[in-house]
């Protein structure tokens, strides 16, 4: 929608995007740290402290939950102000309201993960605001607004996705594998620049789970400290916020830990096939919460269950900036910058590696768009609807979210996992399999022709890569290009279809 109203290309309207989700998140973490009586650099420095913090870098694989990340100290920032107006009478408090609704529908429609945390979080807001006050009409009026906004923001979203798909609920095993393991908010990984300076980052495939619940976690033990001075002394004309999000923060650590008690838990390949999924009594011991992940709406679909210890993070963060604040009112003025400085060092990753890795992916992608993006751009119209075919099983398609917008056509193919299941929903049978299985002979040549003849392709794509594996290494590994090759040569075969052969794709229509 951004690159056709602005008339950019797919590439610069997700930059655009990008850098303006970026700003508004750092600027309302800024600003929620203001709230909380702490001069402009120190709030600006917990703004960059959250921001660059390993929880959220870890998810740049997870673009819509990012957004969420980053927009959620800004969310709270905005509920604060709303609060403000409505105690003070001010008609400012409608301003307030429509920027609530609207960053928390945008959260909504971009991951349903930080869309939890933000009701965890804004309804602590509001509890702690109104308690002890229960005969002012603003108070209930702050409840009335609160479930007016997350209500709302669900019928918007249910009334544009109408069809969510068959996102299946995962077991306990998957919540107990997923869950954060207590050890990981202390140990470093060897995301952590100076555990990996000094190789002694913990190993996160010794731990159950996929890893990327494990390394990612660190709070640091200086930060913590740092948190809890702040807790006790913190001004007393913020004590409702500071109650409220020093709540929100230990709740989201409980639920973080999912259903089962971990410390330095390794996966046991004798209890368990995968080391996603964790059976019962594996852990130190089961948590009374596991009903939450069966019952409460909206939590049996988090599996991810860990990065619920994105809001314990921006508690910390902001706590800690409260105590530096105490310190300097305290004329502790150098102890405040050293203590500053070295919790922030204690838990950054490694900017070199970050940056030579980035380089590195820019090299790939401009690789990738010479062989791959110009060339298909020309062999295909605008507005064409195509399959893309690669022969591998799984459908989760990423790099069709970075081809399709860019050369501008349509496709069925999707990435991301939630979208998939919804997209795949309203996919025909032909369709799916051409897609989510492994098709071959007849049966590959059959629904393709039904595909074509019906009009729900123009073209089918037949790609010597991988959708999603090739998105993370490039060029393709040979297995992957001779199982194109091999689907290609059975369409070649069939005098009732058309080939138009490319390096590392083939373009198939029917014959004329």
């Amino acid at each position: 929608m951004i690159s056709r109203f602005l008339l950019v290309p797919a590439v610069w309207s997700y930059a655009i995007v990008n850098y303006v989700v970026i700003v508004v998140g750092i600027l309302g973490t800024y600003r929620l740290t203001r709230r909380f009586a702490v001069r402009h650099w120190i709030a600006l420095g917990a703004a960059f402290a959250y921001c660059t913090s390993l929880s959220v870098f870890g998810l740049l694989g997870f673009g819509g939950m990012l957004y969420g990340a980053l927009l959620l100290p800004t969310l709270a920032a905005i509920v604060g102000y709303t609060l403000d107006r409505l105690g003070h009478r001010s008609r400012w408090w409608v301003l307030g309201v429509a920027a609530w609704g609207l960053v928390l529908v945008s959260m909504l429609f971009a991951d349903g993960y930080t869309f939890m945390m933000a009701c965890l979080l804004t309804g602590s807001l509001v509890f702690f605001n109104s308690w002890g006050r229960w005969r002012r009409p603003s108070t209930w009026f702050s409840y009335v607004i609160l479930f007016g906004v997350v209500a709302g923001s669900y019928v918007a979203y249910r009334s544009v996705v109408t069809n969510a798909g068959a996102w299946g609920e995962d077991s306990l095993d998957k919540f107990r594998a997923f869950g954060l393991d207590l050890s990981t908010l202390f140990v470093p990984s060897n995301q952590v620049w100076w555990a990996k300076l000094l190789g002694i980052g913990q190993d996160s495939s010794a731990l159950w789970g996929d890893g990327s619940n494990s390394v990612y976690n660190m709070l640091g033990v200086l930060f913590v400290l740092l948190a809890i001075v702040g807790l006790i002394c913190h001004a007393r004309s913020v004590r409702r916020e500071v109650v409220a999000l020093a709540f929100a923060g230990t709740v989201a650590l409980v639920f973080a830990l999912g259903p089962a008690l971990k410390f330095m838990t390794l996966f046991d390949p004798a209890l368990s096939d995968a080391a996603t999924s964790m059976p019962a009594g594996a852990g130190i011991l089961e948590l009374p919460t596991a009903v939450l992940f069966e019952k409460a709406p909206g939590f049996e679909y988090m599996r991810a269950i860990y990065r619920w210890v994105l809001v314990t993070r921006l508690a910390v963060v902001i706590l800690a900036a409260i105590c530096i604040e105490t310190l300097l009112r305290r004329k502790r003025a150098g102890l405040a910058i050293v203590l500053a400085v070295l919790a922030v060092a204690e838990v950054s990753f490694n900017p070199v590696a970050v940056f030579n890795k980035n380089v590195e992916n820019a090299q790939m992608i401009r690789s990738f768009d010479d062989d791959v993006t110009t060339p298909l751009a020309a062999a295909l119209d605008t507005d064409e609807r195509v399959i893309f075919v690669s022969g591998t099983a799984k459908s989760n398609d990423y790099l069709s979210v970075y081809l399709v917008p860019t050369i501008n056509v349509r496709s069925w193919n999707i990435g991301n996992d939630k979208a998939l299941r919804r997209a795949r929903a309203g996919w025909s049978e032909e369709v799916d399999f051409l897609i989510a299985r492994q098709p071959a002979g007849d049966e590959l040549l059959d629904a393709s022709l039904k595909t074509l003849t019906s009009g729900e392709a123009d073209a089918i794509v037949v790609l010597d890569f991988d959708l999603r594996n090739s998105a993370k290494s490039w060029p393709p590994s040979e297995s992957f290009i001779e199982r194109g090759q091999e689907i290609s040569d059975t369409y070649s075969a069939d005098a009732r279809f058309a080939v138009e052969e490319h390096e590392y794709f083939d373009v198939v229509t029917l014959s004329r």
